[in-house]
Order: C-alpha cells, then structure tokens, then sequence
C-alpha cells in the first residue's frame, strides 16, 4: 500500500535507532542530546545499516506487512526513518522521502485549533465534523491539565499554522493512526530538533469490521487521545524513549476517555503479566502495556490538574528537550519527579510490584465492570510439617524487574509455627529491595518492607500457623534505575544505554519452625 492511501497505528520502535544519529554531546550526564563518545562513532556502513532497518520498517508498516505488534509502530517508525534518513544510499533516500511526505488530499475543514484534510469521498462531512469535535475535546482536556500545545507548523499544510490532521482509509491494514513531524523539511540540512511540530494522520471511518468490532466512535476517540499525546509530546522531546512516549500516550487514553478501555489489552503484555521484564524495555507490545505503571503512579499521588494526574505531566517537563528544557531522559525524569514528592523511582518501583499481586483489589478499575486486571504471577510453595525447609528460591533480576514467592502453610495447625526467610540479595546499593506480605485467614494483610544490611541480606521472622495465616508472599526486587553509556550503545532500554545493575541473583532460605 503507499504512503497516499495509508495511516498507521502506534507503538515505538527502536529508540536504540536515535543512537546512530552523531547528535553533538552536550554537559548534561541525565540528557538525551549526547551523541556517540569519542573514539565510538559508528562507522558509514554501521549507519547504513541502522538506516536501512528503519526504512524496512516503515515500509513493512505502511504496505501492511508487519507483524501485527509492529503495526502500531507508525509513529515512532517514521520518528526513526527520519532521523536516519540521511544515512540511506540515494535511491532509498527518495523511498524514505515518500513515506515522510504529507498524503495528499483536496478537502479541508477547520476549527479554531485543527484542520483536516481529506480526498474527495475518503471521509463523510459528518465524520468529519466529528474528528474536529473530538480533536478539540481532546486538546481542551490537555490544556487545562497544563500541557503545551503541538507547536505550529508555519506554512506545511496549506498555511494554516494549525494542526494537521489526514483522513485516510487504513482500516485494510490494521492502522488506527499516528502523528509525525515535517521539522525540518526534507530539503533543510538542519538536523531534526528535540522540540518539533506535529501533523497525524487517523482512520477514515473505523469501520468496526476492520478494528476488531469496536464501536467507530470509541476508535476514533482513543486514538484521537492517544496520538494528539504524541503530537503535544514532540513538542517537549521528540527523541524521548519510545517505552515512555508510548506508555504515557496509552495511560492518557483511558484517562480522557474513561469508559472505553482500549488500553486494558496491553496489560497482558506488561508488568502485571511479566513482572520479571524490565518495565522500560521497547519491544513488541510490553512497552504499551507500561502504561499500568503511569496509572499506578497517578493513583499513587492523586492530585490532578483538569482531568489528568500531575504527576505525569510533572515527568514530561523534567524530559523537556527544547532549549529551555532540563532533558532528563525517561526513568532519569520519573525520578525527578517523585523526588519532588518525597519518595524515589526505587521505592516507587517496589511498592509497584508489590501492588501487581493483588491488582483487581489495589487499581481503582482493577475489578471495574468485569474487566479484572491480570494478577502478577508467583511460584507458589506448600508447605507442611514434614517439608519444614523448602528449597531456596532464586532469580536472577534485570533492572526494573521483580519475582515473587509465595509459601501456604498446611496442616500447621498450632500457634506457635513460624516461618524463617533468609535473604541473600544483590548490594543494596545495586537496587535490591525485597517486601515480605503476610495474608491472614480473616482477610487483613501487612506488608513490611524489608530493611537489608549493606551486602544485601536480611532476617525475617513471620507467623505461619496455617489457621491464621493464608499465605506469606516475598517479593523480590531490582529497582535500580542507573544506565551508563547512554546513547553511546543500542539498547532497548532507557537511554539507550546499558543498565549497571541486572543480572542480580537473589534468593530467599526459608525455614518453618515451632518456637
């Protein structure tokens, strides 16, 4: 399919891709402006080839052969093929041309803030005022949570200086929308910038039958809240992270739009349902579902601003790439913020896991209208008297990951049971935390967060008689937050960099006992 009759969907694709791009370094240590270190850049033909990765990418996108988790990769895809562009051989430059350029089209409505642009008989007039009426609902919800609008685009769109907005029929393909950037023009040497304008393409009609069954409606608004997002993010950091771009764009989704939902899909490809994944991995679709993790810190601190949770948008400012900007990149901002609110991403990050074991009860919609969260998954250990010491668990943990164990006293019946856990985790320092849940027969819960010496290790003692204890649940977690060689590697991680904390082992020794 070409570019003229196509419109993508989202998801990010490789931030590792932005690393190829020699950006010149500036002081910052936590920025995204830093390009390859001295003596590390890559060669022409290493360029090349991360150049032609992009354009086969977006290609595969927009003629509707791609894997159906890169589908929705159209933004960030066309993110990459233009920052990359410049490294392709002559013949493929004018291939990556074509998918860059404005579809073209005859009809234009506008509203004070929004044009679109259509062919003759691709869109209804109803449809279209429709769009329109969405589209501003959309941007009023993010200008009162104090968001910026998509900066204008001059004369690129007929001249309006208003945001574009390309009314395709790109249901055949499975492409819901996107939002990309004409900054700068493709005959401009200038380099692509950090803060850019925006245009997006949508569905022509979100025809049911071509997205799954979904009502038209509930399509077009999701979509609408999840692109506009996208656009209003360029115009702080167009370079962002992919995971963060697009988590944070499926976590407003269901923030505007409450009763649609669309975004539930994701959790079973996210934390909820892969606990031991990095949470700020980009890779098929677990970096949607990371968007649990936005809904988890909204409703951690719940003041709003408008509609919206501040705390996400508190997150987009310290990520901020315009010249004023401070430019933290993704987990590097999340921790910003949350230092402004007293607490940290590692502590944040494990009561975060901790939550996920019991997710329908903790989400405000966890349980919401039949619509259960997936419930994190744990080893699960009986024990009985005569398997009073059950065998060590271990796991190996990456950054951002965790792994719970969870042991069920039987036939324990006397009170004076109890049930030993002997930590050996990771340096402390590295990013080891642990929380050791108890779960009573009358339905009470305490959770304790365990206190580890320098090296790692800890005691815990707990009640285990099993006709007051359901279940003792150990939670094992690496919350480090700390990457070196940030766009200097390629990763598919924060920064791009290479993390300095996974591969940590940790283990728990447990022992029953009667005191």
């Amino acid at each position: 399919m070409s570019r003229r009759t196509l419109l993508p969907g989202l998801t990010a694709v490789a931030a590792a891709l932005l690393t190829t791009m020699a950006i010149a370094p500036v002081v910052q240590a936590d920025d995204d402006k830093g390009g390859f270190s001295a003596g590390s850049s890559p060669t022409v033909t290493e360029r090349r080839a991360v150049a032609n990765a992009a354009l086969a990418k977006a290609e595969a996108i927009f003629d509707g052969t791609a894997p159906a988790a890169d589908k929705r990769a159209a933004t960030v895809a066309l993110r990459d093929l233009r920052v990359a562009r410049e490294d392709l051989a002559a013949a493929d430059q004018a291939a990556a041309e074509a998918l860059l350029a404005r579809p073209g089209t005859n009809e234009v409505s506008c509203s004070a803030t929004t044009c679109v642009h259509w062919a003759t008989g691709v869109a209804t007039p109803e449809y279209v005022a429709t769009v329109l009426d969405t589209v501003d609902d959309v941007r009023a919800s993010y200008v009162a949570a104090g968001y910026r609008s998509p900066l204008p685009d001059g004369t690129a769109g007929g001249g309006s200086n208003l945001l574009d907005i390309y009314l395709e029929d790109s249901g055949d393909e499975g492409l819901y929308g996107y939002c990309t950037s004409d900054d700068p023009k493709l005959d401009d040497p200038t380099p692509v910038g950090y803060d850019v304008s925006a245009y997006c393409g949508l569905d022509n009609d979100f025809d049911p039958n071509q997205f799954g069954g979904a009502p038209a409606l509930d399509s077009l608004q999701v979509t609408v809240a999840h692109e506009y997002f996208h656009a209003v993010q360029f115009a702080y950091d167009f370079l962002e992270d992919g995971w963060f771009m697009e988590a944070t764009a499926a976590w407003v989704e269901d923030e505007v739009f409450d009763a649609v939902n669309d975004n539930y899909q994701y959790l079973f490809s996210s934390s909820l349902s892969n606990p031991a994944r990095s949470l700020d991995e980009y890779g098929d679709s677990f970096h949607y579902g990371a968007w649990i993790f936005f809904r988890f810190l909204s409703e951690r601190f719940a003041q709003k601003t408008g509609e919206l949770g501040t705390i996400v948008r508190d997150i987009w400012e310290y990520a901020d790439g315009s010249a004023a900007g401070l430019d933290y990149y993704s987990t590097a901002a999340v921790n910003k913020a949350l230092a402004d609110r007293g607490t940290s991403i590692r502590t944040e990050f494990a009561r975060f896991a901790v939550a996920n074991r019991v997710s329908r009860t903790f989400y405000a919609e966890g349980d919401a209208a039949g619509r259960l969260y997936p419930v994190a998954p744990a080893t699960s250990v009986t024990v009985k008297s005569s398997t009073r010491n059950p065998s060590t668990f271990a796991r190996t943990l990456d950054h951002l990951e965790s792994s719970t164990v969870r042991y069920v006293p039987s036939y324990l019946r006397t009170s004076d049971w109890k049930l030993r856990l002997d930590l050996d985790l990771a340096s402390k320092s590295k990013g080891s935390m642990a929380a050791v849940k108890v779960f009573r027969r009358n339905g009470t819960t305490t959770t304790k967060y365990v206190t580890l010496n320098s090296k790692g290790d800890a005691r815990v003692t707990v009640g285990f008689s099993s006709t007051t204890v359901k279940a003792v649940e150990v939670t094992l977690i690496n919350s480090s937050p700390r990457f070196g060689d940030c766009w200097v590697d390629v990763t598919d991680f924060s920064c791009s960099g290479r993390s300095l904390d996974d591969n940590l082992r940790q283990t728990v020794n447990p022992i029953a006992y009667r005191s």
